[in-house]
């Protein structure tokens, strides 16, 4: 490997959501309700199954309420921590928006 090359991690979503599934006790079948992931698919990657569809994960990760890099290699933070901080942003522009929109009528 080259000094400067990015390290390679192996992905870990089977032993990751297994281990999410025993903390929380929620059953595979509670998980596919909540996510709308079919529990033939979530039995496919507790089996060791790669993931085809990012998005599948994605709904799993924000039902857990765990980050991606989480999920898939046990990096990072497991639970995802939000605030309004997160989107003050999205809430200034709005409310600009509905500034702007007054001011033009």
């Amino acid at each position: 490997m080259m000094p400067n090359e990015p390290k390679k991690r192996a992905m870990n979503l089977s032993k990751q959501l297994r281990l999410y599934l025993d903390q929380s006790g929620m059953s595979i079948q509670h998980l596919s309700k909540q996510s709308s992931v079919a529990t033939s698919t979530i039995h496919n990657w507790l089996s060791g199954a790669f993931p085809k569809d990012v998005t599948k994960l994605k709904k799993v990760s924000d039902v857990l309420g765990v980050s991606l890099d989480w999920l898939l290699f046990g990096d990072g933070i497991q639970i995802k921590e939000t605030s309004i901080k997160d989107y003050e942003d999205e809430l200034n522009i709005g409310l600009y928006e509905v500034v702007l929109r007054k001011i033009k009528k």
